[in-house]
């Protein structure tokens, strides 16, 4: 049986922008947020090619005709297949856990001098009434006698 070879696609890159002269120089930190796609984007190639290659392994297979594979074939569909297997567990995660938790998310108040301020008097209003229910108690319950000696 002759080895079947399947072209790979071949990825397009954009080429470099020209610099615009001076003044325009980015920083490191710019220039990695603008080559770092969306990661919803990331995660559905990465999901596509997942699938793109598992029918390719299956069309391997497929050709096959129920004979069974060599030895060496078999040992790549099961890297292939575990690899894959592999990588979609953890494209799942990422689908579970936001890589950057909007302000949904976010426990701090929108305004912090207001949330200072009812902070403050939350409190003012604790330590009133645990104040007064003390004074309360002191006048309602007899001092305990002072121990003899």
């Amino acid at each position: 049986m002759a080895k079947q070879k399947r072209a790979l696609p071949r990825v397009a890159r954009k080429p470099a922008p020209k610099s615009k002269g001076r003044g325009t120089r980015k920083t490191e930190s710019s220039k990695a947020n603008d080559a770092m796609p969306p990661l919803a984007g990331t995660v559905a190639r990465l999901h596509r090619a997942i699938l793109d290659e598992l029918a390719v392994v299956e069309t391997l297979h497929a050709n096959l005709d129920g004979r069974p594979q060599d030895a060496t074939g078999a040992a790549r569909t099961a890297r292939t297949l575990s690899s894959l297997t592999a990588t979609l567990q953890k494209l799942q995660s990422l689908q579970r856990t936001p890589a950057n938790p909007g302000p949904d998310h976010d426990d701090m108040p929108a305004d912090i001098d207001e949330f200072r301020s009812e902070l403050a008097r939350r409190i003012d209003t604790f330590v009133a009434s645990r104040t007064d229910q003390r004074n309360h108690d002191a006048s309602v319950t007899p001092p305990l006698a002072a121990p003899a000696r």
